[in-house]
């Protein structure tokens, strides 16, 4: 699993808080590491640097092994927030999506009686 972090021109990361987010991507979605090929983060000031109430919008796109995309937002006065939040919808999202997958495999059918 592939992990990609950008920002825009508004919004500096250093170099410990990128392995920090690369870190807790790792911790929270590594169950899904054999579904997941990469996962890209995008972090974007929202006010191209004003001062304003949530206006730090993190992006994040996992993207599943021949699956489509799926992407989850959050917003915050703050970077690691808005990354916490949508790491925790993201996180949500896997294991409502592959959790499904896995019950899918493992039902009985009508057809396979």
């Amino acid at each position: 699993m592939d992990i990609h972090v950008r920002t825009d021109a508004n919004v500096d990361i250093t170099g410990q808080l990128r392995e920090r987010i690369e870190t807790d991507v790792v911790s929270a979605l590594d169950r899904f590491s054999d579904h997941l090929t990469r996962i890209d983060i995008s972090f974007r000031d929202e006010s191209a640097g004003r001062e304003t109430a949530d206006d730090i919008r993190c992006l994040m796109e996992a993207r599943p092994a021949g699956q489509e995309p799926v992407t989850v937002t959050a917003s915050s006065a703050r970077v690691l927030t808005a990354f916490a939040e949508a790491l925790d919808k993201l996180e949500t999202l896997l294991t409502h999506k592959f959790g499904r997958l896995d019950d899918k495999d493992s039902r009985e059918t009508i057809r396979g009686r």
